[in-house]
């Protein structure tokens, strides 16, 4: 009797941990309090987002906490990135957010669309959403050809104070570019890249995405 009731104690354990790991993965729960800081958990994407024609769209989905005051601000770009850095030349697209002078939430939508044969990097969030289109050699159908770094994991939380950037998602070319003397540039790649930043330190963020500076860190000195 003891070894049923054990067998049917674990099944039914391992069952709800199934259904609470798929709850993280729908809503997203933050692991940690620190509402100093901001939090990002990433999340399943509802079905009824899902459009007709949109099957073949790629998407990431957060679920952002951010402290009081903080302006969220976000850029996308599309071009030569650092792997470590924004868009040093190419097409952007920036939008700036008010401060709350509350906590508050926000969902952030990343995607790649296609459609008439070409394919855009969508930015959409509770403030706006951007749109840019991306170059004909750069095919996301084909995305295990590129390096994808997404922010965050499913079940993971992350943490960053106010004056941190954050890299919602990057994808770029495994190979460096090549210069037109045929030579390989020291840290650049063809990529896309989603940033989200505190808009109270936009000069610090630009001055870091113009290559102006090695970190948004060192620009805020």
């Amino acid at each position: 009797m003891g070894v049923v009731c054990t067998i049917h104690y674990n099944s039914r354990l391992a069952s709800l941990r199934r259904n609470h790991n798929q709850l993280r993965m729908r809503v997203g729960f933050f692991d940690v309090e620190s509402p100093e800081r901001v939090r990002v958990v990433r999340t399943a994407v509802p079905e009824d987002l899902v459009y007709p024609g949109m099957e073949k769209s790629l998407v990431w989905r957060y679920r952002v906490s951010f402290p009081a005051g903080y302006e969220a601000s976000y850029q996308a770009g599309v071009g030569l990135l650092k792997a470590d850095a924004p868009c040093i030349n190419g097409s952007t697209s920036t939008s700036f957010g008010g401060g709350n002078p509350k906590s508050s939430e926000m969902v952030v939508a990343i995607a790649f669309i296609p459609n008439g044969g070409q394919w855009f990097l969508s930015n959409k969030h509770s403030g706006g959403s951007s749109i840019l289109q991306l170059p004909e050699t750069f095919s996301p159908e084909s995305i295990d050809d590129y390096v994808v770094e997404p922010l965050v994991d499913f079940g993971v939380t992350r943490t960053f104070a106010s004056d941190e950037p954050i890299c919602f998602l990057r994808v770029r070319e495994k190979e460096l570019v090549v210069t037109r003397n045929g030579t390989q540039s020291k840290n650049l790649f063809r990529g896309c890249a989603v940033y989200g930043f505190n808009g109270t330190h936009v000069d610090a963020f630009a001055a870091w995405q113009r290559g102006e500076v090695n970190s948004m860190k060192e620009a805020l000195k």
